[in-house]
């Protein structure tokens, strides 16, 4: 009853997914994507994400390499309810461009 409600997400979200369903085989690293872009633009009706000339650039640069432990001390959310801190990725976003704008690099919100 006293524990805080709710967890943070965003964050993790692509590592959790990557390491739960692609690294496992459930999805290829494409159906991955698919269902972390496409899928939810075209729910909520918008332009699907593209990397045509001359389209918006909502754009997010990921390292499906790069090997990182999720530490409370560098959650960027007011939150820090999460089940994941300590645990060990393989996949990290590393810069988020919002109208071809960067709005995150490398774990900072600028």
């Amino acid at each position: 009853d006293k524990a805080p409600f709710g967890i943070i997400g965003l964050e993790t979200a692509f590592s959790i997914c990557k390491k739960e369903l692609v690294d496992t085989e459930v999805l290829s690293m494409e159906e991955l994507i698919e269902k972390m872009t496409v899928n939810p633009a075209n729910i909520i009706g918008i332009e699907v994400p593209s990397l045509r000339e001359g389209a918006i650039a909502d754009v997010t640069i990921i390292d499906p390499e790069e090997v990182w432990i999720y530490e409370k001390k560098e959650i960027v959310s007011k939150s820090t309810n999460s089940p994941f801190i300590g645990q060990e990725f393989k996949g990290r976003v590393k810069t988020v461009l919002v109208n071809g704008k960067i709005v995150m690099e490398e774990g900072v919100i600028l």
